[in-house]
């Protein structure tokens, strides 16, 4: 869902990734991986924050190569 709940604020965030193995707590997740930038699987459009959050994460790396 793109937008949030009446009344509600939809916050995004990003981090460094420290290192370590996938643990996914399968009640909230049911898959998870880590992709090169040019190996992206299908990802959301820019009308949601994860789509946002996503493109400025690929436009930032793709920026650094």
């Amino acid at each position: 869902q793109p937008w949030p709940f009446p009344n509600s604020l939809m916050m995004g965030f990003t981090a460094e990734y420290a290192g370590g193995e996938l643990r996914l707590e399968e009640a909230e997740i049911a898959d998870a991986g880590w992709f090169t930038v040019d190996n992206m699987p299908n990802t959301p459009t820019k009308v949601s924050i994860s789509g946002q959050l996503i493109a400025a994460f690929v436009a930032e790396q793709k920026g650094s190569q």
